[in-house]
């Protein structure tokens, strides 16, 4: 039962590092590209949602209860 138990404890700390070296080496290769960009809209310019496929109501009782204190 102890041999068993030591090669399973063993194999958990191997795989465990691995994961470990491995997340390392592979997360620093490529940095995320961290720069912010701003789309600027030209003044006047007006931008238009398209139509709802559906609308939802919501009344109050009927489909949904306001509780208050998170009960």
């Amino acid at each position: 039962m102890g041999l068993w138990l030591s090669a399973v404890a063993a194999l958990v700390v191997v795989g465990v590092a691995a994961g470990f070296f491995a997340g390392r080496g592979t997360f620093g290769a490529n940095p995320p590209d961290r720069r912010v960009t701003t789309d600027t809209v030209p003044a006047g310019a007006t931008t238009l949602a398209p139509a709802p496929t559906h609308v939802i109501r919501m009344e109050n009782g009927v489909v949904w209860n306001e509780r208050a204190g998170g009960n």
